[in-house]
């Protein structure tokens, strides 16, 4: 990652510096990110910035925290991607041990090449070249009504680390399970789940067709938000503190996402269902009061919305309105929401994958 530069009327096309940068990526596999500079203020926005647009680097442009371009960003044919870059968390050069917010693209560019890093690491064999198209291809539009630059930048869009990482393992082999084939509608969803280390299967196979277990719908949660933390033991009678699970559901019910049954248990190896799930989505996303005050018009229009019990009506209203889970059709066209149905793994993997894609998880 490289922060700084000059423009071409400067005097600042070193020729050294883009043959270094240049080796580093042919010889070496090194790829180069650099911040795309900051000048939108003045007469140079669109000038040509060095090293950030020699062919061989990475151009980075900052992104506001609500998305749209950082106003004083400069942009020109050779910028590549953009990255948040508004009030993010350094260290300083004001004092020893000194640390504040920072706004730019030199906050931008590390962000890229954090995730360049993360791609490289798990694809070792990934080339350079692989990696960019890969951050590039899978940039999101940036939408901005009040400084549209879709025309004017080369910029791709803004950073999407995880599907920038799905496009880098799409191909790889080494994830795989023999009940899951590539005609199957859960495929993707299964590989993804077990790439981003979300989901995995036993026995050397997925079972996609069984029921996920309240077991295993704490461990996916755990994989993917709860980073590695250790809770206090959750005080459930049949939480076996020896068993795979125990971090899991340990995590899960100190956080409040996931709770037993009224008898004290938590009764692991039950199957989860639909209900179920939406009830811990919404306290996970936003706690147990978050989904109250839920429109309950789509919920409503279902055709078995009052075979939903009581006590999670709310959240499944919830969960509808935010797309996290969708209703069925049943023959006669109508939306059902199948609320006491056992969750399949495949059904869970693909919530999973939809939603974390979609930007809900």
């Amino acid at each position: 990652n490289i922060s700084m530069g000059g423009y071409q009327s400067d005097h600042m096309h070193d020729l050294e510096l883009e043959a270094a940068i240049q080796k580093a990526r042919d010889q070496y596999g090194i790829l180069t990110f650099c911040a795309g500079g900051n000048s939108a203020d003045s007469d140079e926005p669109t000038e040509p910035l060095y090293p950030a647009d020699f062919d061989a680097a990475v151009a980075v442009t900052p992104l506001d925290a609500d998305g749209t371009n950082h106003e004083d960003s400069d942009y020109n044919q050779y910028k590549d991607i953009s990255a948040p870059g508004e009030r993010i968390w350094s260290t300083t050069n004001s004092s020893n041990n000194s640390y504040g917010t920072l706004t730019g693209s030199s906050m931008a560019s590390p962000v890229a090449a954090g995730t360049a890093a993360l791609l490289f690491s798990a694809d070792p064999d990934a080339t350079p070249s692989e990696v960019e198209a890969a951050i590039e291809s899978t940039a999101d539009p940036i939408v901005d009504s009040n400084d549209d630059r879709s025309q004017t930048s080369g910029s791709k869009g803004a950073l999407n680390a995880v599907m920038a990482l799905d496009q880098v393992l799409k191909d790889d082999i080494s994830v795989s399970f023999p009940d899951v084939t590539s005609g199957d509608w859960f495929s993707d969803a299964v590989l993804f789940n077990a790439r981003h280390g979300i989901m995995s299967g036993y026995s050397g196979n997925f079972v996609p067709a069984g029921n996920l277990t309240r077991a295993q719908m704490a461990q996916l949660l755990y994989n993917y938000f709860g980073n590695g933390e250790v809770s206090p033991a959750a005080g459930l009678s049949d939480v076996d503190q020896t068993q795979w699970y125990a971090d899991a559901v340990n995590w899960a019910v100190a956080h409040g996402v996931m709770t037993g049954y009224d008898g004290g248990a938590f009764v692991p190896n039950d199957p989860l269902t639909r209900e179920q799930a939406c009830m811990t989505f919404a306290k996970l996303l936003v706690g147990a009061n978050g989904f109250q005050d839920a429109d309950m018009t789509k919920f409503a229009a279902a055709a078995d919305h009052d075979q939903v019990s009581a006590w999670a009506r709310k959240a499944v209203a919830w969960a509808l309105n935010q797309g996290i889970v969708g209703g069925n059709t049943n023959d006669a066209g109508e939306v059902v929401l199948n609320p006491t149905a056992n969750c399949s793994r495949a059904e869970m993997a693909q919530i999973m994958m939809n939603n974390i894609k979609k930007g809900l998880l």
